[in-house]
């Protein structure tokens, strides 16, 4: 797909994210009916102040971004879109959201949002002992609840899928830190407790490699005609990808779209939305010491300043 250069200045000349100062604090809800549950064993999460957001649109994304119709926003990829059918295996259900879980994930503008992790207490969470094909929770985390996660792109790949039934699932692996210059894991280098994975599928992608799961229907996650102040995998994706976009421009050294690591300078300050899901450990750059991931990402925004 041709990329609309001239929306970018309009899009990215001034990314504005107000926090979340005035959110009360909260009791974490109950945990959901329904949905497997793990035992959690030490180490546990640090004691975390139990704050949850209320309201999606609370976040108050004031950018660019939210001035452009659906299909403004989708014409701002740079990648082509893969050949069907797509997608993966594993646990795919549960990664598009096209599982029965899925539908007790509110989206709406008045979802809660879990505002309590940063990437080196996500690490620390526990690691289930089996990953079975629906959503799993713990008083930990829950598969079936939003998160909120502040940090740094450090690397971002795309799995690209050039043929129907290509064993790239099609979507953006993205490796994001805690600091501007956090290790990750890669080659000999295991998981350091201070990056994780989130992933953007895309959204012709959601029946799988073979068409496996199209009888499962519609993802949870899609809107009709949503922009990117909806939580959308594929608003998120857009989103994204109009974020990169600039690197891509002027790409550092080693940077491709199909493996980009990025130096601390040019790494990119992020704030994002989407599902906590445990994958499983199979080398994956920049993994998570549990394989804990955002899968899949609903919402992100550049941040005009640096983490703290």
């Amino acid at each position: 797909m041709a990329t609309n250069k001239s929306l970018f200045p309009i899009v990215m000349a001034s990314i504005s994210l107000a926090g979340c100062a005035t959110c009360p604090p909260a009791d974490a809800p109950a945990p959901i009916a329904g949905v497997e549950r793990f035992e959690a064993k030490p180490p546990m999460v640090p004691s975390l102040d139990k704050r949850i957001m209320k309201g999606f649109k609370s976040l108050a994304a004031k950018s660019p971004l939210d001035q452009l119709g659906a299909a403004e926003l989708r014409a701002l990829r740079f990648t082509e879109d893969p050949p069907t059918p797509c997608g993966g295996k594993e646990r795919w259900p549960v990664k598009v959201g096209i599982d029965a879980g899925a539908s007790a994930i509110d989206l709406s503008d008045n979802a809660q949002i879990v505002d309590t992790f940063d990437i080196s207490e996500l690490n620390l969470v526990t690691k289930p002992d089996s990953l079975p094909d629906e959503r799993i929770s713990s008083d930990d985390v829950s598969e079936q609840r939003l998160y909120r996660i502040r940090g740094y792109i450090r690397f971002f790949k795309l799995e690209e899928a050039t043929e129907p039934n290509d064993p790239n699932d099609g979507d953006f692996h993205v490796v994001v830190g805690d600091e501007a210059d956090a290790k990750y894991a890669v080659g000999d280098t295991g998981p350091t407790g201070h990056s994780f994975i989130v992933e953007f599928p895309h959204e012709n992608c959601v029946a799988g490699r073979g068409d496996k799961y199209s009888k499962l229907g519609e993802s949870h996650f899609l809107k009709e005609s949503a922009t990117a102040n909806d939580l959308d995998m594929s608003a998120a994706r857009s989103s994204f990808e109009a974020i990169v976009q600039l690197i891509m421009d002027d790409p550092p050294t080693g940077c491709k779209i199909a493996r980009c690591p990025l130096p601390p300078k040019r790494s990119i300050p992020v704030e994002l939305i989407g599902v906590v899901f445990f994958d499983k450990i199979h080398g994956q750059i920049g993994r998570a010491k549990n394989g804990i991931e955002i899968h899949p990402v609903l919402w992100i925004r550049q941040s005009p300043e640096p983490i703290s």
